[in-house]
């Protein structure tokens, strides 16, 4: 990785995010770009002084966020990190977009509190519309992490071949982390469910990706609904990270299926990697 992206309202839950985009990037020599979006116009940095100061609660936000940016430096000042720090005004989403777009961003982190009933259905986090429209891997943490240990991954998938390359990227992130990934096959038991044969070759063929650098274990268990089973096997085996590849839905068929990554990210306590790549 090259480029991080990480951003932050300055709460406690981004700044889980924060802590996690500075030690991965430390782990990988990344750079680090923190960001924070603003309730200012958004040209605002366009405009004269004078324009500025027509508009006082605007100009105190600015001098607010300046002087968190500047705590932020002071607090990871240790780290062995090169840090950018920008604000902007504008929609969230499409100012993320963009930056992802310009800086060539290889790896956006989140922190993030879930979202449940209505508000998940039918509205949804900042997260989950990031997860959804903006093209590019999304690392999604709950809880503050000591360390950046990914020894223990669920790679849950249908184990297509249309997946494989985002898998091959994946090894790429992982293998600083000498990790064990258990490759994971949730058989809902639905009509629609892939013969066992057929999945256990595909996954076959994902274990051989590996090859003999990385330990890759296959799982195949059966529950009836795929977000809950992920779930329940991440914490049966004391998962570090679950990756998902990310399929995204139509949003009508969104309202009555559900998505199970953004699902994930709303329900799951383990970081959340969604992978999802623009070429």
């Amino acid at each position: 990785m090259k480029k991080i992206l990480a951003l932050t309202d300055f709460s406690a839950c981004a700044e889980n995010g924060v802590d996690t985009a500075i030690r991965l990037a430390e782990n990988s020599g990344a750079e680090l770009i923190v960001y924070s979006r603003v309730k200012i116009p958004f040209n605002w940095q366009t405009l004269t002084n004078a324009e500025k100061a027509q508009n006082p609660e605007a100009v105190a936000l600015v001098s607010n966020t300046e002087a968190l940016f500047d705590a932020l430096k002071d607090r990871y000042a240790d780290k062995k990190v090169k840090i950018k720090t920008l604000f902007s005004g504008g929609k969230l989403i499409e100012m993320v977009r963009d930056l992802v777009e310009s800086e060539n961003i290889d790896l956006l982190v989140l922190g993030s509190h879930g979202s449940s009933g209505l508000e998940e259905l039918f509205v949804g986090s900042n997260t989950q519309r990031i997860v959804r429209f903006v093209h590019c891997p999304v690392l999604v943490v709950k809880n503050k992490r000591e360390t950046i240990e990914f020894k223990n991954i669920v790679y849950a998938s249908d184990f297509n071949a249309s997946d494989k390359a985002a898998f091959l990227r994946f090894l790429i992130f992982v293998r600083n982390f000498d990790p064990t990934i258990h490759l994971l096959s949730v058989n809902t038991l639905g009509f629609f469910s892939q013969p066992y044969v057929l999945t256990k070759t595909l996954m076959d063929e994902y274990k051989a990706i590996c090859g003999d650098d990385i330990n890759c274990e296959i799982h195949m268990i059966s529950n009836p609904f795929i977000e809950p089973g992920i779930r329940e096997f991440a914490n049966d085996i004391d998962a570090d990270l679950i990756v998902v590849s990310n399929e995204h839905r139509h949003p009508i068929k969104r309202m009555f299926t559900g998505s199970n990554v953004e699902a994930l990210i709303n329900h799951s306590d383990v970081p959340v990697l969604s992978l999802d790549f623009k070429d």
